[in-house]
């Protein structure tokens, strides 16, 4: 028995978040006038823009509506910006922009929509669409957000197993003799970090490293620390002072979805390290920045003595 016209739509859309074209629903069969009729309130089909339609019953991934829109400008549309840093999970980023560069001859009159051309190194799949890479995609946004943000991205881009830092300040050279937009914010950003540093955990750990840098009686910690125990790597510290025997962690929702398995963890690493402790919340960094720098001042002197005292006694 054929499958009916719907099936083999339900079929293209399924491998596009559930989206699919007027063009792809005519090549099964499909006239203007039976789309419009599937397409009426409790049918199975839902027009979402001029030429691209969806699947009602269809579990819609997040970012349905940037391949909505890739669809309706066609094969020649490669997602670029926020719209590309928001498809691979980069924090500071619009999460719903929409932005893509056409690469073909096809019109870009429409906002956030431009003309441009990209090398095949350029462009990387997600699914079926196409998204820049994120090295283009890092050193474009460069050029849109502000330096505190962008700083937010590059951590979480480091974060990801497909970027290396060699090749974000290999792009940032090239774009800097080229006098690109951008290159200038992200050489002073990448200059502020220690070249060997661990990416942060999230966008609160980035948060608390730019509350706590401008600050002369704060080194510079060591990000996501590891804590062995029997040659085995068993938690990572968010911030550490080795020297100072003293950690900080930073308490998102991430550290408190399992209370059991915090408590373990803190006592794993009391009975590795016997090192000084602290926490800071995301209230105490994003509300009350000087009480919360006064803390961490007033805590690693602590440590300091700590460890003199410890000097004196050995």
């Amino acid at each position: 028995m054929e499958p009916s016209p719907v099936n083999l739509v339900a079929a293209i859309a399924a491998d596009q978040w559930g989206l699919f074209t007027t063009q792809q629903a005519r090549a099964v069969g499909f006239s203007q006038s039976q789309l419009n009729w599937q397409s009426r309130p409790g049918g199975p089909f839902e027009r979402v823009l001029r030429s691209v339609y969806r699947l009602r019953d269809f579990s819609a991934p997040v970012l349905q509506p940037l391949g909505a829109a890739l669809l309706a400008r066609g094969p020649d549309a490669v997602a670029c910006g926020h719209s590309a840093g928001w498809a691979l999970g980069l924090d500071g980023v619009e999460v719903g922009r929409i932005e893509m560069v056409v690469v073909g001859s096809g019109s870009h009159r429409r906002d956030g929509v431009h003309r441009g051309v990209l090398e095949p190194h350029q462009v990387v799949s997600m699914g079926p669409f196409r998204v820049t890479d994120p090295v283009t995609t890092l050193l474009d946004l460069a050029a849109d957000l502000d330096d505190r943000r962008w700083e937010w991205s590059l951590e979480a881009a480091l974060r990801k197993p497909w970027l290396a830092l060699d090749d974000v300040l290999a792009e940032t050279t090239r774009r800097s003799q080229q006098h690109r937009s951008g290159a200038a914010r992200a050489k002073r950003v990448l200059a502020l970090r220690p070249v060997k540093a661990k990416p942060t955990g999230s966008q609160l750990e980035t948060e608390f490293l730019q509350l706590i840098r401008p600050v002369r009686e704060i080194p510079e910690p060591e990000r996501q620390y590891p804590v062995s125990r029997h040659g085995r790597i068993e938690a990572r510290l968010d911030f550490a002072w080795p020297t100072l025997h003293a950690y900080t962690e930073v308490l998102g929702s991430q550290h408190r979805e399992s209370l059991h398995y915090d408590a373990n963890r803190e006592t794993l690493i009391a009975a590795t390290l016997g090192w000084l402790a602290s926490e800071v919340t995301a209230r105490e960094i994003r509300r009350a920045s000087r009480p919360t720098i006064n803390r961490m001042i007033e805590f690693l002197g602590r440590a300091s003595g700590r460890v003199s005292v410890g000097s004196l006694g050995t």
